[in-house]
């Protein structure tokens, strides 16, 4: 994981810069990879998509687009965050993150449908929260992380539907 992360600013461009701590067998010193920032809205609107299209070929109300707006808006304000720390004692990044999470959260309340006993939307609310914490890892620059839970997600949606069919008789 990385050990440190800044931004550096040249050409007009600002990158992300981590530091990576090599591990065994390494030269022990300090690894520098950069990033170029807006590298990382395409991640978060490709990977947010991927759940939203298939919430989208299900039928459900939250789809394709809004996936991938929340995906983008965690992201844009992540990098914001990681951009506040660098400018001084100006934010928490955590802050930030707390604010995607309650943001998400009443998007994901007005999705959820209650009627006659029956509750409906939760697995697209659940979507749309993960497509929040996907765009988060993708504006802190962890993709793999991102792909990673991106992966899982549609495992999730896809190949365990007709087993939770199965089991609830539907």
């Amino acid at each position: 994981p990385p050990a440190n992360v800044g931004f550096t600013h040249s050409h007009g461009r600002t990158y992300i810069t981590s530091q990576i701590r090599s591990g065994g067998g390494g030269s022990g010193g300090p690894l520098c990879v950069q990033f170029e920032n807006g590298s990382y809205y395409p991640a978060a609107i490709f990977l947010g998509g991927l759940i939203g299209f298939e919430r989208e070929t299900h039928g459900k109300s939250a789809g394709l687009r809004t996936h991938i707006l929340i995906s983008l808006a965690a992201c844009l304000f992540a990098l914001i965050a990681l951009e506040l720390t660098t400018i001084g004692d100006k934010g928490d990044p955590v802050r930030i993150i707390e604010a995607v999470t309650a943001g998400v959260a009443f998007l994901v309340a007005g999705s959820i449908i209650s009627s006659r006993g029956s509750v409906q939307g939760l697995t697209t609310g659940a979507g749309m929260w993960l497509a929040g914490a996907i765009g988060v890892a993708c504006g802190t620059g962890n993709l793999s992380l991102a792909s990673l839970a991106t992966g899982a997600a549609i495992i999730v949606l896809w190949l365990i539907l007709p087993i939770s069919e199965k089991i609830s008789g539907k």
